[in-house]
């Protein structure tokens, strides 16, 4: 997220992004989605979103939907993952008042 906020706030400083600017760009989205991280897709297409190309925006929002920050709440795998999570935290804490 913040390689994503250091590639948004200089850009927009010098005055937004310029023709010039489409290898930063790409750079991020890479980034982006090869980390699978949600709030810097969100960030990126807060700041950009109508000045990306299709390509850019189609390997975009299948991170964020995955994230489940469009929907304000967890997807059922994300979810399933945290249970799975408490329930191994409070079997090996030996309290199971982790759960309430």
């Amino acid at each position: 997220m913040f390689t994503t906020r250091l590639g948004i706030v200089p850009t927009e400083l010098l005055g937004g992004l310029q023709e010039d600017s489409s290898e930063l760009v790409s750079r991020l989205v890479v980034a982006i989605v090869r980390a699978q991280y949600g709030y810097a897709v969100r960030d990126l297409l807060t700041a950009w979103g109508g000045k990306l190309s299709s390509d850019q925006m189609g390997s975009l929002i299948p991170v964020l939907e995955s994230s489940g920050l469009d929907r304000q709440t967890l997807p059922e795998p994300l979810f399933h993952e945290l249970h799975t999570a408490i329930n191994e935290a409070s079997r090996r804490l030996g309290d199971h008042s982790v759960l309430t």
